[in-house]
C-alpha cells in the first residue's frame, strides 16, 4: 500500500494555499507592507501538551484567513505580569520578516484585541540572496507568522537540500523538519530522504519509537511509503498483537494493510461470535 507523492504534493499545496492574496500582491521593490487583523489565545502554561497560542484572523474580501502562533513561555508570564491577569494589554512577536505588535485585552488565561504586521524592509532581499527571489506580500506574513527566513534556508542548505522553492521552506518549518529528523529515516534504513519525505513522516507520526515498536513486533520497514501506510490506518503494535490471537500469523506489511483496509479481521470475529 503505497503512499503517493503526488497525494502528499496535494497536501502541502493546500496547506501553503492560505496564503495566496485575493488582491493584486506587491512586489520585492514595492514599499513594506502593513496588515492588521484581529487575535485571540489562550496564555495558560499550565498543560504542556497544549502551549499557548494566538488565532490570527486577516479578513479578506472573499473570506478571511486564520492561522496559530506559539507563544514562548517567558513572554506569557511577563504578558499576564503586566496585566495582573485581567486588563488591556500589548506586546510584539520580533521576526526576521517583521513584527506583530498586538494589543487588547486578558481576562484570566484568554484575551483577544487587534494586531498589526509591520514588515522588516530589508527581509525581501535577504530572501532573495539566500535565493527565494520575488516574494509577494503574503509569502512575507506567512513567513513572520510561523518564524521563517534565511536561518532556516540556511540550516536545510546544510542538510543538503538546496533547490527548494518557498513552499519547501514553509512546509520544513511548519512541520519541524530538522537534522535529528534526517539523521532518523537514515538510520531506520530509508535512505536517502527527500524534503517531502521528511515532512511526510512528520504528518504522519512515523518517529522513532514508532519504528522501533513495529520492529519489535517483526516488521522493519525497507520503504517508508510502508511505514506511513501503517500510520494512516492506524496500525499498532496492539492490533498487531490482536491479529495474532485471532490466528494471523506470519504475515507481511501488505497483507496487514489489506486485512485492516477491508476489515476482515472484524468480519472473523463476528463469525466467530467475538466483538467488534
Amino acid at each position: 500500500m503505497m503512499v503517493t507523492k503526488t497525494t502528499l504534493g496535494a497536501l502541502l499545496v493546500a496547506l501553503t494555499a492560505a496564503f495566496q492574496a485575493d488582491s493584486p500582491r506587491s512586489g520585492p521593490n514595492d514599499a513594506p507592507q502593513e496588515i492588521t487583523g484581529t487575535w485571540a489565545g489562550r496564555f495558560s502554561t499550565d498543560d504542556a501538551r497544549r502551549p499557548p497560542r494566538l488565532q490570527l484572523t486577516r479578513d479578506r474580501r472573499r473570506g478571511s484567513w486564520t492561522s496559530s502562533v506559539e507563544l514562548d513561555p517567558a513572554q506569557v508570564r511577563d504578558i499576564l505580569a503586566s496585566t495582573s491577569g485581567a486588563g488591556a494589554v500589548t506586546f510584539r512577536i520580533a521576526r526576521e520578516a517583521g513584527t506583530l505588535d498586538f494589543e487588547g485585552t486578558v481576562r484570566g488565561d484568554g484575551g483577544s484585541g487587534i494586531y498589526t504586521f509591520r514588515e522588516d524592509p530589508g527581509f525581501r532581499d535577504r530572501m532573495a540572496r539566500a535565493g527565494f527571489r520575488g516574494l509577494d506580500d503574503d509569502d512575507v506574513f506567512a513567513a513572520a507568522v510561523h518564524d521563517v527566513g534565511t536561518d532556516g534556508a540556511r540550516r536545510l542548505g546544510e542538510m543538503g537540500f538546496r533547490d527548494v522553492d518557498f513552499d519547501d521552506l514553509m512546509s520544513a518549518a511548519i512541520f519541524d523538519v530538522d537534522e535529528g529528523l534526517l539523521q532518523e529515516a537514515q538510520a531506520a534504513g530509508f535512505g536517502r530522504p527527500d524534503l517531502e519525505d521528511l515532512v511526510a513522516m512528520r504528518i504522519h507520526g512515523v518517529t522513532r519509537d514508532f519504528l522501533e515498536g513495529m520492529s519489535e513486533e517483526g516488521f522493519h520497514f525497507e520503504d517508508l511509503d510502508d511505514a506511513m501506510a501503517f500510520r494512516i490506518h492506524g496500525i499498532t503494535r496492539e492490533y498487531l498483537r490482536e491479529l495474532r490471537q485471532d490466528g494471523f500469523t506470519d504475515l507481511d506489511a501488505d497483507e496487514v494493510l489489506r486485512i485492516r483496509i477491508h476489515g476482515l479481521d472484524r468480519i472473523l470475529r463476528k463469525r466467530r461470535g467475538g466483538s467488534d
